[in-house]
């Protein structure tokens, strides 16, 4: 079974979206009236879809408002999975966005239940339906009939029309703390008898930027070729990108120009020099809070002053796009916070603090015998 396909059995079980869940369990549990409309809106890869099955399931149950496992409704959502529940219907948005499917979906979920306490209709990617198809449901969702409810699901939450959201119950889904994420991929992988490597795991959140989708495509690839290592993450995700930041790095910080020019013209070869920059800006973050090795120790002496360099990345990161030739430009911004010195701004004097002459010089040398220890790959 593909580890995207494992999802969770109960709202206790969904991982990083506490505010979410509260928010539905309240609506289940409290509210005097079941809305007649639920928007799920937030990052994708969150969730949105699993807990929409859940919500589903609660609000089908005849027993207990959020799910008792025992009604014919639960049963069979246990045994055969919602997908074959005859009163749950669930539509993709992108195939069928137009009006007229609108309308067959309002008709459908106006029928009445078979085995379920009310029709559910699970409406993922809600954004792509046209204005023309969103104005089908604005009268139902006004209507105070807990005999079906939609379920709206959407990465893109702004972009649905004002008449609708002020008309649903909404609940904002976010992305996943790294830590969160770690242990949710090494609980998944535990269940299902997956070796791994901590090492391996703690790449995975990382490169996965709290989307757990994207965590469990990653566990899944690498797990089908046996013990999940880092190395073979790193064969699987392509990190390329970060090694040569940290590469520039270091050659920044030795400053050396030609030699960070060179690797930032590589790396501009596959990506857009903004997307080099921002990465950079990334690499030096985790440097600064979440060091992983010598040349992230190095980067967080060496360019010890946060505040300064944060305010060098915000600049060049504002712009929209940017020239390859501009690269050595942002090369020389960045030497030129190595040495303390004053600057004049605004007819006043700033004395910029930094590591002394003597540290510099024996860090030079620290990051010198780093670069010629890992000329092929550097963590």
């Amino acid at each position: 079974m593909s580890l995207i396909t494992h999802r969770p059995k109960n709202f206790n079980d969904v991982v990083g979206q506490t505010r979410a869940i509260r928010v539905l369990t309240a609506i289940l549990t409290k509210a005097i009236f079941i809305p007649r409309g639920v928007l799920l809106e937030g990052a994708v890869g969150t969730g949105k879809t699993s807990v929409g099955y859940l919500l589903a399931r609660s609000l089908m149950c005849h027993n207990d408002p959020l799910g008792c496992n025992s009604c014919p409704s639960c049963i069979l959502i246990a045994e055969q999975g919602i997908e074959q529940h005859p009163d749950f219907l669930e539509v993709d948005a992108a195939s069928n966005r137009g009006v007229e499917n609108a309308r067959n979906i309002l008709l459908q979920a106006e029928s009445l239940s078979v085995i379920g306490k009310r029709r559910v209709v699970l409406i993922d990617e809600a954004h792509d339906l046209t204005t023309l198809a969103w104005d089908v449901f604005l009268k139902p969702l006004e209507v105070k009939d807990n005999n079906s409810v939609f379920i709206f699901a959407s990465s893109e939450g702004d972009s649905i029309p004002k008449t609708i959201r002020s008309r649903c119950a909404k609940a904002r889904f976010n992305i996943i703390p790294e830590d969160l994420l770690l242990g949710l991929l090494c609980n998944t992988a535990n269940a299902h008898n997956i070796k791994y490597d901590m090492d391996a795991m703690k790449l995975i959140a990382r490169v996965s930027k709290g989307i757990v989708r994207d965590a469990y495509t990653t566990l899944d690839s690498v797990a089908s070729m046996g013990l999940v290592t880092k190395e073979l993450v790193q064969a699987v995700v392509d990190t390329s990108l970060d090694d040569s930041c940290v590469k520039i790095f270091l050659h920044i910080l030795r400053k050396e120009q030609i030699e960070a020019c060179k690797i930032c013209d590589e790396a501009c070869g596959a990506n857009s020099p903004v997307k080099v920059i921002q990465t950079m800006f990334e690499v030096y973050g985790r440097a600064i809070f979440k060091p992983e090795g010598p040349a992230h120790e190095a980067i967080r002496v060496g360019l010890s002053n946060i505040s300064l360099v944060t305010s060098v990345f915000i600049k060049w990161s504002l712009l929209s796009s940017l020239p390859l030739d501009a690269m050595p430009l942002f090369i020389i911004d960045m030497m030129n916070m190595l040495e303390p010195e004053n600057r004049q701004t605004n007819s006043q004097t700033y004395v910029i603090s930094g590591p002394s002459k003597a540290d510099m010089a024996e860090e030079v040398l620290n990051i010198r015998e780093l670069l010629q220890q890992t000329g092929g790959h550097v963590d």
